[in-house]
């Protein structure tokens, strides 16, 4: 079957439009040329002819159908681009976000001295852990998550990208990690409340961990008082916690740590302009 490529995905583009917006729908399609088809996106754009065999024709389609029914388009592929580096994802763990990077960022900036020690408090795919193993300079790095399908995911990360990192299965809300002296602890908690989950996409409803998502109502900061009460036993004086947070909730949790061992509480927006990181420093 001859095709022009531009108008193939002009086609794709159309069958994704109930789910998506039409430049999202377009970026997904490019992705699925580039994946199933190994058409880079600077040759999809010269829109050239190409001959489509039966097989791939059926692989974009089935990709297509998947797509329609909510799948995400990073579990079809099974990856998604963090940091610059393409992470192992499936339905274990949280697609990570570009918000994620920005808090990433805001760790080097801070930190670019040699031989620091680490915790990933609910390590999900790894993609935190693992950015901070490789982008810092000998870094002792340590990743924990509740649940043992998703570590299992982590594992296959740092493999895959050759990361140092300790694993641990361990839940944040009952125990406390056997380590101390640590210089950084960096922690993506869900924040999510529960009511707020009949207005996510289906993407995500349906395709993504709600327990690495959500927290109840009745409880939302549930995580973050958790951790103003753990971190303090954890980190090294001077040392300091990084969080994500729910834009909503940013002066609550900023609260949360008020105790006078915190030296200094930073709240930063991100680049959508809503509250989303905040860093609590350890007194001396």
């Amino acid at each position: 079957m001859l095709i022009y490529i531009k108008d193939f995905i002009r086609k794709i583009s159309e069958e994704l439009k109930p789910l998506y917006q039409p430049t999202e729908a377009e970026q997904i399609s490019y992705l699925l040329l580039e994946q199933e088809l190994d058409i880079r996106k600077q040759d999809q754009l010269q829109n050239r002819a190409m001959e489509l065999t039966a097989l791939q024709a059926k692989k974009i389609q089935t990709a297509v159908q998947r797509l329609q029914n909510g799948e995400p388009i990073q579990h079809i592929l099974e990856k998604a681009h963090f940091y610059g580096r393409d992470f192992i994802v499936g339905p274990q763990v949280l697609i990570p976000r570009p918000e994620t990077e920005e808090l990433i960022a805001w760790v080097l900036k801070d930190h670019m001295q040699k031989g620091k020690r680490i915790l990933d408090v609910g390590c999900g795919s790894g993609c935190l852990a693992i950015t901070l193993a490789l982008e810092m300079n000998q870094a002792q790095v340590y990743a924990l998550d509740v649940s043992e399908a998703a570590m299992d995911v982590a594992r296959l990360n740092a493999q895959k990208l050759s990361a140092s990192i300790e694993f641990f299965q361990l839940d944040i809300l009952q125990e406390s990690p056997q380590l101390t002296d640590l210089h950084i602890l960096v922690c993506n908690p869900p924040y999510v409340p529960q009511s707020d989950l009949e207005s996510m996409q289906m993407q995500v409803k349906q395709h993504e961990p709600h327990g690495a998502l959500f927290v109840p109502d009745g409880n939302p900061l549930i995580f973050y008082e958790r951790l103003a009460i753990v971190a303090p036993t954890l980190l090294k004086p001077g040392g300091c916690l990084y969080l994500e947070t729910y834009h909503a909730f940013g002066p609550q949790v900023i609260a949360l740590f008020q105790d006078p061992c915190w030296a200094k509480v930073e709240l930063r927006k991100d680049l959508q302009g809503k509250d989303r990181m905040i860093k609590a420093t350890l007194g001396p």
